[in-house]
């Protein structure tokens, strides 16, 4: 029991409560102040259509996510004390977020162009293609902030979106500044979320990077000495319930995508 609280320290809920409070805090200050100055630069019209291509996204993130943070996070939290199940349930949730958000990302992408012409803003088209890299590294990291706030760690969450959010603000502002407009914005938003994203991964590396070492020994910690072949039944039995979860958090998220069509639809007219 000892080696598995060395792996997965918990904090206490009013510490975590007031790292919460800070990565809020943390993501309104930067969200503000980028805003303000993109307001300022681009103007009412381009910072419209960059708005438009972030409503988008928002409508295409929900297909690209497709509920898996949101499983994964419950079942690393009942079973927090299984850091080999975990890793194996990480590994498994990141190749199918993969799959899935680069399906979203690559659809909006080649769609950016007749999405410009249904709105009659042929400058729409970049920002939108901006937007779609942004979105795959949005929903990878996604998946990484869940599965931190599942294993009671959201001081690391805090790390990582202020990582993102700086680097976020920076590249946005930075290539505004010499002119690139709206599409600027948007790709500076994608260059932040992959720095957040490999901030992210290189946390859970050195955190699963261990678990993996001692998993290697046989038993896990606290394993109560379990047989290689019972570890693998309870890993896939893990998986298996987790990725059925998952599909139906994604079908209550494809009836949510249909909703939101309708109001940009709505909006449109």
């Amino acid at each position: 029991m000892m080696q598995r609280r060395e792996l997965y320290p918990a904090q206490s809920i009013s510490r975590n409560t007031v790292f919460s409070l800070l990565v809020q805090a943390t993501t309104t200050v930067f969200t503000a102040a980028t805003t303000l100055f993109l307001i300022r630069r681009l103007g009412t019209e381009s910072f419209g259509t960059f708005a438009l291509a972030l409503g988008i996204s928002g409508i295409a993130g929900l297909v690209a996510r497709c509920g898996i943070p949101t499983s994964v996070s419950r079942f690393v939290a009942e079973n927090r004390d299984d850091p080999v199940g975990s890793a194996a349930l990480l590994r498994d949730a990141l190749g199918l977020i993969i799959v899935t958000a680069a399906l979203a990302s690559s659809a909006l992408f080649l769609a950016a162009e007749p999405i410009a012409r249904a709105y009659s803003d042929p400058g729409l088209a970049w920002p939108i293609r901006g937007i779609a890299i942004s979105l795959f590294a949005e929903s990878v990291l996604a998946l990484y902030l869940s599965l931190f706030i599942a294993l009671a760690r959201i001081a690391v969450n805090l790390r990582v979106v202020f990582l993102e959010s700086a680097a976020e603000a920076t590249a946005s502002i930075a290539l505004v500044a010499a002119g690139t407009g709206a599409a600027g914005a948007a790709f500076g938003r994608a260059i932040g979320y992959t720095v957040g994203v490999a901030v992210a991964v290189g946390i859970a590396l050195t955190l699963f990077g261990r678990v993996s070492l001692v998993a290697r020994g046989g038993s896990y910690p606290g394993g109560g000495g379990r047989s290689s072949a019972m570890r693998r039944r309870s890993s896939h039995s893990t998986r298996s319930t987790a990725s059925c979860r998952a599909l139906t958090c994604c079908s209550s998220e494809r009836s949510s995508t249909r909703r939101a069509w309708a109001c940009t639809a709505r909006r449109a007219d």
